[in-house]
């Protein structure tokens, strides 16, 4: 999974990807509810990231809402891609 969306990249900042597994939970339950546009998936935003926190009572660090960030700008940008390579190949038939 890391790789399909570029994320080892933002595992090598970390000392010790598996000791942040929290933060790809949150991830996930940020992403699971994240609005969709016309174009697809929106950007989790820091409304949704405050919302979240608040609603769970998690606590948050600036530093994993960076992190967070970064990896749904990954997300999102690998998406972008696979729907690009789609519809290449939709015109291909």
């Amino acid at each position: 999974m890391n790789a399909r969306f570029d994320m080892d990249e933002l595992n090598a900042d970390l000392e010790s990807p598996d000791q942040f597994e929290w933060i790809w939970d949150w991830f996930w339950e940020l992403s699971s509810v994240r609005r969709h546009g016309p174009n697809g998936p929106d950007p989790i935003t820091y409304h949704d990231i405050d919302v979240w926190a608040r609603l769970t009572g998690n606590q948050i660090r600036r530093e994993e809402i960076a992190i967070i960030r970064r990896m749904d700008d990954a997300f999102l940008s690998a998406l972008s891609e696979e729907y690009r390579e789609q519809r290449e190949r939709e015109k291909e038939e």
